[in-house]
């Protein structure tokens, strides 16, 4: 890809780097200059302008973008993501309904480190999703980039994202009363006491034997009865998706999840 100043008269087929105003309106940046164009620049006094050309062997900006996020999410729909089409290098993931994402941050990384011009960018893993609502986005910073870069990263964000839906079943959960000892009596075990997350650091799920383990049970902590975000609300959200959450889960959620002075943040699934 080569970047610098060309002159008018031999920028045709070049892609714009800078907006240009003309009489007949604005050339916005990224637009691969046409004779039209060309003669309007002219005729509005430029001389000059800052363009690219692509080397044989690069990718525009949006037929770069393209393959990367189809291999981030090879089955969209099956995945219950949208991919959105490409625009000034840039493709959106959307999610089709209410759950929580997941994907692969090693892969996501790796994808990553191919070159500083390709970027990926999610929301936290396990983040809450909501219809239509963006949960990544694939973007080339540059104008164009090698197509041998973009294979190399498509190869490496193969499959990493995935969603885990809501199937509705938040609707029919619902509190009740127990003592901890009518819990161990009906062979419950205390996965964990204690969730490395503030405020919700008193939660502790139980896990109950036979049939009982199609019935997940929760001791929130006094915080869950907040509108504001919360531990209880990283572990539920988990549990309704059908997800386990083991100890090492919890132990893992650490990082990140001092949430005090962020009143408001929890919103609907």
């Amino acid at each position: 890809m080569r970047f610098g100043p060309v002159p008018v008269g031999e920028a045709t087929g070049a892609i714009l780097a800078r907006s240009l105003s003309t009489a007949n309106g604005r050339i916005r940046k990224g637009k691969v200059l046409t004779a039209g164009d060309i003669a309007a620049l002219a005729a509005a006094g430029h001389q000059e302008i800052t363009g690219v050309r692509l080397d044989p062997g690069d990718m525009g900006e949006d037929e770069a973008a393209e393959p990367i996020a189809a291999a981030l999410v090879p089955d969209p729909a099956a995945a219950g993501l949208r991919l959105t089409e490409a625009a000034t290098g840039q493709v959106n993931i959307r999610a089709t309904g209410p759950g929580v994402l997941g994907f692969d941050a090693a892969t996501i990384e790796a994808a990553n480190r191919v070159d500083p011009m390709i970027t990926i960018a999610t929301l936290p893993t396990f983040a809450r999703t909501r219809v239509r609502g963006m949960v990544a986005t694939v973007k080339i910073i540059s104008y164009g980039v090698a197509e041998h870069l973009v294979r190399a990263a498509a190869g490496r964000a193969s499959g990493a994202m995935r969603h885990h839906p809501d199937p509705g079943r938040l609707c029919h959960l619902g509190p009740c009363r127990c003592r901890a000892r009518g819990l161990r009596r009906a062979g419950g075990a205390v996965t964990r006491f204690g969730l490395p997350v503030d405020p919700g650091n008193l939660l502790f799920p139980v896990h109950l034997p036979g049939h009982l383990r199609t019935r997940p049970v929760i001791g929130p902590p006094g915080c869950a009865r907040s509108p504001a975000l919360n531990g209880a609300d990283w572990v539920l959200e988990r549990v309704v998706c059908g997800l386990p959450v083991t100890g090492a889960d919890m132990a893992a959620m650490g990082g990140g999840r001092f949430l005090e002075g962020k009143p408001g943040q929890r919103h609907a699934a």
